[in-house]
C-alpha cells in the first residue's frame, strides 16, 4: 500500500459496520447458499490472510481470461467490482459458469468491472468470487474446491444490485 492509500482507507472506513437508523430504508442482502457457507468455512488460504467480507479489496494487477491486464487501481472509486479468481485447470462445468456470468453482466455494462482471471489474488482463494462496492469494500465473498460451487451468476446479480443501491455518503450519516 501506497501512503496515499493509507489516507484515503482512513477517510473511508469501509469496514465500520453499518448502522440501522430509523427512517432510512435499505435493501436486505441476498442469502447465499448453505453450500457456499460451507465450503467458505473449511478453505484456508496459504501463505497470508484470507479476505473477510467488509474489509477492502487489496490493489492488484492482474492478466484476466480474455488476456488483457487489469489494474484494479484504473477502476478502484469508480465502478464496482465483481472478482473471479480461477484455477488454472479448466473444466466443462466451469467454461458453462463463466459464459453464464459473462451474459448475465452484460446488463451491468459501465457501472461495474467483472474480472476473471487465473492469476493470484492475495486473500482470495482459488476458485473464488467477490463483490466490492466502488470504494473496495467486499459485500460479497464466496470459495469452493470448485467453479460450480461458487455463487450462482444470478446471486451475483443480485449482489451487484444490492451495492448498487447503497449510498457512501448516506451510511456515514447514519453512524
Amino acid at each position: 500500500m501506497t501512503w496515499m492509500d493509507d489516507v484515503l482507507a482512513d477517510s473511508f472506513p469501509a469496514s465500520d459496520p453499518p448502522s440501522w437508523t430509523s427512517g432510512i430504508a435499505r435493501p436486505v442482502p441476498p442469502t447465499t447458499s448453505a453450500n457456499n457457507s460451507a465450503a467458505a468455512s473449511r478453505l484456508i488460504v496459504q501463505g497470508g490472510d484470507m479476505l473477510r467480507k467488509g474489509e477492502l479489496v487489496p490493489h492488484f494487477n492482474v492478466i484476466t481470461v480474455a488476456g488483457e491486464h487489469f489494474d484494479y487501481s484504473d477502476i478502484w472509486q469508480q465502478k464496482n467490482l465483481v472478482l473471479l479468481s480461477l484455477p488454472r485447470e479448466e473444466s466443462v462445468g466451469g467454461a458453462n459458469y463463466l459464459s453464464r456470468l459473462t451474459a448475465q453482466m452484460s446488463a451491468f455494462t459501465g457501472s461495474h468491472a467483472c474480472v476473471m482471471t487465473q492469476d493470484n489474488i492475495p486473500g482470495l482463494p482459488s476458485p473464488g468470487v467477490l463483490v466490492a462496492d466502488r470504494w473496495g469494500e467486499i459485500h460479497h465473498l464466496a470459495h469452493g474446491d470448485r467453479v460450480e460451487d461458487l455463487s450462482s451468476p444470478d446471486e451475483l446479480v443480485e449482489w451487484l444490485r444490492y451495492v448498487q443501491s447503497q449510498c457512501p455518503e448516506c451510511e456515514g450519516e447514519a453512524k
